[in-house]
């Protein structure tokens, strides 16, 4: 744009020239005996000389004003391609926010553990490495599996910290080199780069970056490099009552019903205990694919497990396999020359740049104002893929917020913004995730009126999650990011979304959310949240 403009500057100087010096030689010839003439031509000369050289400065001013920022979508599985490629030309910094980390011991070529390999590879070409994790007192579970990826990039040279335990940092962003931004809705694991719908989105900006650089900073201040918590529970029918971390894993997975006990352990297994996991692995493991232990057989591992309760059954669940070759395998992790080359052929930018007018961060508790009055002033369409959205009669017990004059929740605001937008005419679009069988009472109270009063509602198949907290509005605003439509997320945890203005960036989210839709079942009848 700007060379358009200087050419333009040059072009408009040349046809005033050629214009001014015919009138000038024909006013010189006729004028040659009169000094004062020929002054007045010359000082004329000079001034359009002078014009010319201010107009392209307004001009070039007027380009810096008006400069798009350029972006890149990387949504489901574009995720991890552009993310690799940033990790991997990093240069001078990379600075890491993340709520779920998972390394797979038992698949060390999965894509999770390249993008933690990337990061360990950027250390050792001398790039600064920060990473900031989750460590929410609610969820032990989560928090001690991410534990055990920082505990093993720390000894590879990552700075790791651990966030404030009473302060849920649920963004996922990474920042690069000064000058790249990315964030949206992808945590690091299997999941996310896989299987799951995810909204993100590459950022090139500088002044963006700042900003999201002062956030990570305030949120580093609160963290600390020692994780917060002691590590789990032993299981009470070890034989010998004392921590053994290594079993060998003998025999095929059996499927047995352990104890009634209703809560997170650390199991550990002698040689001679059977390993109570379903034996369908697919539905009751997470975290490990179907053939994990029959690749581990013969090898010593540790073994993390959940006991779930669901009504009256109890069923024990593996969660991650840990042991002695885990810090080799990171080794193992890198891509071949062939999955590289796949990669980058994968990687067409110019294709895929996308330009936005402008982006604005609505981060944390800012976001709530922005997103209402985006809907409250939508004339068009409102399409949102959301994981997660709630309407609460009360505020939830953990909320922090007291004050008896606040409303319950402001998510309920924004579930009586789409219902007005729908008696305006507006066309909304709802696709959430079937979470949980059956959905929570929150949700069902969300989307029901949202249904009654005509939303279009999508409910996605079971074999994967709708990870996404995104909306498109009308045909020229699209919210991208971590927040869902939930208590915690809009008025307490650290998130980071951003709105963006782009016709074009408009479009391609709002055929993101079409293709989702395909594979979703259109829900039309309201027993359906009975």
């Amino acid at each position: 744009m700007g060379e358009w403009s200087a050419c333009r500057s040059y072009a408009l100087f040349f046809h005033s020239f050629t214009s001014f010096y015919r009138s000038f030689c024909r006013s010189f010839y006729l004028n040659r005996g009169n000094a004062s003439m020929k002054r007045l031509i010359w000082a004329t000369f000079f001034l359009l000389i002078i014009s010319c050289n201010v107009n392209k400065k307004v001009e070039r001013q007027d380009d810096a004003a008006t400069e798009k920022i350029p972006v890149i979508q990387a949504n489901n599985r574009d995720y991890f391609p552009v993310l690799h490629d940033l990790l991997d030309n990093a240069q001078e910094s990379i600075k890491v926010m993340v709520f779920q980390a998972r390394y797979y011991l038992a698949f060390p070529g999965s894509s999770t553990n390249v993008a933690f390999l990337d990061l360990v590879q950027a250390v050792e070409r001398g790039v600064d490495v920060t990473l900031v994790l989750d460590s929410s007192g609610w969820n032990k579970e989560t928090s001690e599996l991410t534990r055990l990826v920082g505990e093993l990039l720390k000894e590879k040279g990552v700075k790791v910290f651990y966030d404030d335990p009473n302060k849920t940092t649920h963004d996922k962003v990474v920042l690069v080199d000064g000058r790249y931004l990315m964030l949206g809705s992808a945590n690091w694991n299997n999941w996310a780069f896989n299987k799951n719908n995810e909204a993100n989105i590459l950022i090139e900006d500088q002044a963006l970056y700042q900003i999201y650089l002062e956030k990570f900073n305030g949120i580093l201040a609160n963290s600390s490099p020692e994780y917060p918590f002691d590590a789990p529970e032993m299981h009470p029918d070890q034989a010998d009552k004392e921590r053994i971390d290594l079993i060998t894993i003998a025999g095929t997975v059996a499927y047995t019903r352990p104890g009634k006990r209703n809560k997170t352990m650390d199991v550990v297994l002698t040689d001679s205990t059977e390993i109570n996991v379903h034996r369908d692995i697919t539905q009751s493991m997470k975290f490990i694919e179907k053939d994990c232990f029959e690749r581990l057989l013969g090898e010593k591992v540790r073994i993390r497990t959940t006991l779930k309760r669901f009504r009256d059954d109890l069923s024990l669940t593996a969660t991650d396999v840990f042991g002695p070759n885990m810090k080799a395998r990171f080794t193992q992790a890198a891509l071949s020359p062939e999955e590289e080359e796949k990669l980058n052929l994968s990687l067409d930018y110019e294709k895929t740049r996308l330009y936005a007018d402008r982006i604005v961060p609505v981060n944390n508790d800012e976001y709530f104002e922005p997103v209402h009055d985006l809907i409250e002033n939508a004339k068009q369409r409102v399409w949102i893929a959301m994981m997660d959205s709630r309407i609460y009669d009360k505020k939830p017990y953990y909320a922090r917020k007291t004050d008896r004059n606040d409303p319950p929740s402001l998510t309920n605001s924004l579930c009586d913004d789409l219902v007005a937008a729908l008696d305006r005419g507006v066309d909304v679009i709802f696709v959430y995730d079937k979470f949980t069988s059956p959905l929570n009472s929150e949700k069902k109270h969300f989307l029901k009126p949202l249904l009654k009063a005509g939303a279009k509602l999508y409910q996605d198949p079971e074999e994967y999650t709708t990870h996404s907290k995104m909306l498109v509005i009308d045909d020229e605003i699209s919210v991208v990011g971590s927040t869902n439509w939930s208590y915690a997320a809009v008025e307490e945890n650290n998130e980071s979304t951003v709105y963006i203005v782009s016709k074009e960036i408009n479009a391609a989210y709002a055929d993101y959310v079409q293709r989702v839709t395909k594979n979703c079942s259109r829900i039309t009848n309201p027993s359906h949240f009975e």
